[in-house]
Protein backbone atom coordinates (compact mmCIF):
# COMPACT_ATOMS: atom_id res chain seq x y z
CA UNK A 1 0.00 0.00 0.00
CA UNK A 2 1.12 3.19 -0.77
CA UNK A 3 -0.31 6.44 0.88
CA UNK A 4 -0.38 10.24 -0.05
CA UNK A 5 -0.25 13.02 2.26
CA UNK A 6 -1.96 15.53 0.53
CA UNK A 7 -1.94 17.71 4.32
CA UNK A 8 -2.62 17.54 7.64
CA UNK A 9 -3.61 20.86 9.34
CA UNK A 10 -6.49 23.24 9.89
CA UNK A 11 -5.90 24.52 6.23
CA UNK A 12 -6.68 21.13 5.16
CA UNK A 13 -6.22 17.57 5.55
CA UNK A 14 -6.22 15.02 2.39
CA UNK A 15 -4.82 11.47 2.65
CA UNK A 16 -5.11 9.14 -0.46
CA UNK A 17 -4.13 5.37 -0.30
CA UNK A 18 -3.82 3.06 -3.56
CA UNK A 19 -2.19 -0.49 -3.29
CA UNK A 20 0.07 -0.25 -6.14
CA UNK A 21 0.45 2.35 -9.12
CA UNK A 22 -2.23 2.41 -11.32
CA UNK A 23 -4.76 1.08 -8.77
CA UNK A 24 -7.84 2.84 -7.70
CA UNK A 25 -7.39 5.63 -5.50
CA UNK A 26 -9.10 5.77 -2.01
CA UNK A 27 -8.89 9.79 -0.71
CA UNK A 28 -9.26 10.72 2.75
CA UNK A 29 -10.97 13.49 3.53
CA UNK A 30 -10.95 16.03 0.75
CA UNK A 31 -9.86 19.55 2.36
CA UNK A 32 -8.46 21.07 -0.88
CA UNK A 33 -9.80 22.70 -4.10
CA UNK A 34 -10.24 20.06 -6.72
CA UNK A 35 -7.03 22.24 -8.24
CA UNK A 36 -5.03 21.75 -5.67
CA UNK A 37 -5.78 18.26 -4.72
CA UNK A 38 -5.30 17.18 -8.40
CA UNK A 39 -1.88 19.07 -8.81
CA UNK A 40 -0.25 17.39 -5.95
CA UNK A 41 -1.30 14.12 -6.76
CA UNK A 42 0.34 14.67 -10.29
CA UNK A 43 3.38 16.33 -8.74
CA UNK A 44 4.31 13.07 -7.01
CA UNK A 45 2.75 10.72 -10.19
CA UNK A 46 -0.64 9.88 -8.91
CA UNK A 47 -3.33 9.97 -11.49
CA UNK A 48 -6.62 11.73 -10.04
CA UNK A 49 -8.63 9.64 -12.70
CA UNK A 50 -7.66 6.85 -10.68
CA UNK A 51 -9.92 7.76 -7.28
CA UNK A 52 -12.61 5.51 -7.06
CA UNK A 53 -14.36 7.15 -3.95
CA UNK A 54 -13.83 9.91 -1.08
CA UNK A 55 -14.36 8.74 2.47
CA UNK A 56 -15.29 11.45 4.24
CA UNK A 57 -15.03 11.62 8.61
CA UNK A 58 -17.19 14.92 8.60
CA UNK A 59 -18.11 17.84 7.27
CA UNK A 60 -16.07 20.79 9.07
CA UNK A 61 -14.77 22.83 6.19
CA UNK A 62 -10.72 21.69 6.70
CA UNK A 63 -11.86 18.40 5.75
CA UNK A 64 -14.62 18.78 2.79
CA UNK A 65 -13.72 21.86 1.25
CA UNK A 66 -13.07 20.55 -2.44
CA UNK A 67 -15.48 17.47 -1.93
CA UNK A 68 -17.90 19.53 -4.24
CA UNK A 69 -15.96 20.32 -6.61
CA UNK A 70 -14.38 16.93 -6.78
CA UNK A 71 -17.31 14.87 -6.40
CA UNK A 72 -19.27 16.90 -9.57
CA UNK A 73 -16.21 16.73 -11.56
CA UNK A 74 -16.02 12.84 -11.10
CA UNK A 75 -19.47 11.66 -10.19
CA UNK A 76 -18.86 8.16 -10.98
CA UNK A 77 -16.58 7.98 -8.11
CA UNK A 78 -18.38 6.70 -4.74
CA UNK A 79 -18.92 9.10 -1.46
CA UNK A 80 -18.50 6.84 1.86
CA UNK A 81 -19.83 8.98 5.06
CA UNK A 82 -22.05 9.27 7.53
CA UNK A 83 -26.25 10.13 7.66
CA UNK A 84 -25.37 12.48 10.01
CA UNK A 85 -22.48 14.27 7.77
CA UNK A 86 -24.50 13.60 4.11
CA UNK A 87 -27.47 15.83 6.26
CA UNK A 88 -24.38 18.94 7.03
CA UNK A 89 -23.66 19.31 3.45
CA UNK A 90 -26.43 20.82 1.69
CA UNK A 91 -25.31 20.09 -1.47
CA UNK A 92 -25.47 16.40 -1.16
CA UNK A 93 -28.32 14.59 -2.91
CA UNK A 94 -29.72 12.02 -4.94
CA UNK A 95 -27.59 12.70 -7.65
CA UNK A 96 -24.60 11.14 -6.06
CA UNK A 97 -23.28 8.10 -5.65
CA UNK A 98 -23.27 8.28 -1.27
CA UNK A 99 -23.42 4.99 0.83
CA UNK A 100 -24.16 5.98 4.48
CA UNK A 101 -22.04 4.71 7.19
CA UNK A 102 -22.32 4.33 10.58
CA UNK A 103 -19.78 3.21 13.61
CA UNK A 104 -19.68 -0.24 13.33
CA UNK A 105 -20.27 -0.83 9.87
CA UNK A 106 -18.05 -2.72 6.95
CA UNK A 107 -18.11 -1.97 3.41
CA UNK A 108 -15.79 -2.87 0.34
CA UNK A 109 -15.19 -0.04 -1.50
CA UNK A 110 -13.16 -0.35 -5.01
CA UNK A 111 -10.58 -3.08 -3.66
CA UNK A 112 -10.39 -1.83 -0.10
CA UNK A 113 -12.71 -3.31 3.17
CA UNK A 114 -13.50 -0.10 5.36
CA UNK A 115 -14.25 -0.51 8.96
CA UNK A 116 -16.33 2.76 10.68
CA UNK A 117 -15.62 3.69 14.26
CA UNK A 118 -17.21 6.63 15.75
CA UNK A 119 -15.26 9.46 17.18
CA UNK A 120 -16.16 11.95 19.76
CA UNK A 121 -15.74 15.37 18.01
CA UNK A 122 -18.74 18.34 17.85
CA UNK A 123 -19.41 17.22 14.44
CA UNK A 124 -22.76 15.85 13.39
CA UNK A 125 -21.55 12.20 13.50
CA UNK A 126 -17.81 11.96 12.69
CA UNK A 127 -16.38 8.82 12.58
CA UNK A 128 -12.92 7.20 12.06
CA UNK A 129 -11.90 4.52 9.57
CA UNK A 130 -9.93 1.17 9.07
CA UNK A 131 -8.51 0.67 5.65
CA UNK A 132 -7.31 -2.87 4.41
CA UNK A 133 -6.71 -3.65 1.03
CA UNK A 134 -8.49 -6.46 -0.09
CA UNK A 135 -5.47 -7.89 -2.20
CA UNK A 136 -2.89 -8.05 0.27
CA UNK A 137 -4.53 -6.86 3.88
CA UNK A 138 -2.08 -4.10 4.46
CA UNK A 139 -3.96 -2.11 7.20
CA UNK A 140 -4.52 1.90 7.66
CA UNK A 141 -6.03 3.18 10.09
CA UNK A 142 -7.58 7.16 9.91
CA UNK A 143 -8.25 8.85 13.04
CA UNK A 144 -8.28 12.63 12.75
CA UNK A 145 -10.35 15.41 14.84
CA UNK A 146 -11.35 13.34 18.09
CA UNK A 147 -11.35 15.05 21.57
CA UNK A 148 -10.83 11.94 23.49
CA UNK A 149 -9.11 8.24 22.67
CA UNK A 150 -12.20 5.78 23.21
CA UNK A 151 -11.80 2.24 24.17
CA UNK A 152 -13.84 2.05 20.35
CA UNK A 153 -11.29 4.04 18.52
CA UNK A 154 -8.43 2.01 21.02
CA UNK A 155 -9.53 -1.32 19.83
CA UNK A 156 -9.69 -0.40 15.91
CA UNK A 157 -6.41 0.85 15.73
CA UNK A 158 -4.72 -1.74 18.07
CA UNK A 159 -2.03 -3.52 16.07
CA UNK A 160 -2.75 -1.67 12.66
CA UNK A 161 0.13 -1.59 10.53
CA UNK A 162 0.35 2.37 9.62
CA UNK A 163 -2.10 4.44 12.43
CA UNK A 164 -3.02 7.90 11.33
CA UNK A 165 -3.74 9.90 14.47
CA UNK A 166 -3.51 13.73 15.25
CA UNK A 167 -1.83 15.26 18.11
CA UNK A 168 -3.16 19.10 18.12
CA UNK A 169 -2.15 20.94 20.34
CA UNK A 170 0.72 21.34 23.55
CA UNK A 171 -1.72 22.18 26.39
CA UNK A 172 0.62 25.04 27.63
CA UNK A 173 1.16 26.99 24.23
CA UNK A 174 -2.34 26.44 23.57
CA UNK A 175 -3.21 28.33 27.28
CA UNK A 176 -1.05 31.55 26.07
CA UNK A 177 -1.65 31.28 22.28
CA UNK A 178 -3.69 34.15 20.30
CA UNK A 179 -7.05 31.87 19.97
CA UNK A 180 -10.14 33.53 21.76
CA UNK A 181 -11.21 31.60 25.24
CA UNK A 182 -14.33 30.01 23.29
CA UNK A 183 -11.80 28.14 20.91
CA UNK A 184 -9.04 27.08 23.43
CA UNK A 185 -12.11 25.51 25.41
CA UNK A 186 -13.65 23.64 22.34
CA UNK A 187 -10.12 22.86 21.43
CA UNK A 188 -9.12 21.49 24.66
CA UNK A 189 -12.66 19.50 25.61
CA UNK A 190 -13.76 15.84 25.15
CA UNK A 191 -14.98 17.16 21.56
CA UNK A 192 -12.01 18.75 20.56
CA UNK A 193 -8.67 17.34 19.77
CA UNK A 194 -6.26 15.21 21.05
CA UNK A 195 -3.36 16.95 22.95
CA UNK A 196 0.17 16.09 22.58
CA UNK A 197 0.12 14.05 26.31
CA UNK A 198 -3.21 12.80 25.34
CA UNK A 199 -1.19 11.30 22.28
CA UNK A 200 1.17 9.79 24.31
CA UNK A 201 -1.04 8.39 26.86
CA UNK A 202 -2.52 6.67 23.99
CA UNK A 203 0.95 5.18 22.42
CA UNK A 204 2.15 3.88 25.98
CA UNK A 205 -0.40 1.24 25.08
CA UNK A 206 0.28 0.71 21.60
CA UNK A 207 1.03 -2.99 20.78
CA UNK A 208 2.79 -5.11 18.02
CA UNK A 209 2.09 -5.10 14.92
CA UNK A 210 2.00 -1.26 14.53
CA UNK A 211 5.20 -0.34 12.02
CA UNK A 212 4.72 3.47 12.07
CA UNK A 213 2.55 6.35 13.54
CA UNK A 214 1.95 9.07 11.22
CA UNK A 215 1.01 12.12 13.71
CA UNK A 216 -1.14 14.86 12.13
CA UNK A 217 -3.26 17.87 12.50
CA UNK A 218 -0.92 19.97 14.54
CA UNK A 219 -1.63 23.15 14.87
CA UNK A 220 0.52 25.98 13.90
CA UNK A 221 0.05 28.32 16.72
CA UNK A 222 -0.42 25.94 20.28
CA UNK A 223 2.21 23.47 19.10
CA UNK A 224 5.52 22.06 17.77
CA UNK A 225 6.91 19.41 15.70
CA UNK A 226 9.75 18.67 17.81
CA UNK A 227 7.78 18.45 20.97
CA UNK A 228 5.25 16.22 19.64
CA UNK A 229 7.85 13.61 17.97
CA UNK A 230 9.87 13.81 21.34
CA UNK A 231 6.76 13.01 23.66
CA UNK A 232 6.09 10.53 20.94
CA UNK A 233 9.25 8.74 21.02
CA UNK A 234 9.46 8.68 24.54
CA UNK A 235 5.87 7.09 24.91
CA UNK A 236 6.49 4.34 22.13
CA UNK A 237 9.51 3.47 23.79
CA UNK A 238 7.90 2.14 26.96
CA UNK A 239 5.33 0.22 24.57
CA UNK A 240 5.17 -3.07 22.72
CA UNK A 241 5.75 -0.70 19.03
CA UNK A 242 9.15 0.63 20.51
CA UNK A 243 10.42 0.01 17.33
CA UNK A 244 7.39 1.76 15.28
CA UNK A 245 8.61 4.81 13.02
CA UNK A 246 7.40 8.20 13.80
CA UNK A 247 6.27 10.10 11.12
CA UNK A 248 5.23 13.97 11.92
CA UNK A 249 2.61 14.97 9.16
CA UNK A 250 2.48 18.50 7.67
CA UNK A 251 0.89 20.90 5.51
CA UNK A 252 3.00 19.82 2.27
CA UNK A 253 2.26 16.55 0.59
CA UNK A 254 4.14 14.08 1.99
CA UNK A 255 4.54 10.34 0.09
CA UNK A 256 4.62 7.37 1.97
CA UNK A 257 5.23 4.22 0.27
CA UNK A 258 3.67 1.62 3.27
CA UNK A 259 5.01 -1.77 3.02
CA UNK A 260 4.74 -5.36 4.95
Amino acid sequence: MEALILGSSSAGNCTALRSAAGEPILLLDAGFSKHATFAAMRAHGWAPEDIAAFVVTHEHTDHVFGLEGLAKFMRRSKIVMSAGTAASLKWVNNSFPVETVKSGDDIEVAGFHISACAVSHDAAEPLAFFVTTSKDGQQFAYVMDLGIVTPEIFQLTLGAETVFIEANHQPEMLAVCQYKRDLKQRIAGDTGHLSNHQLAAYLLEAKRGTRRFVIGHLSSKANDPEIVHLMAKGALAHSEASSAEIIIAGGNPQVLPILV
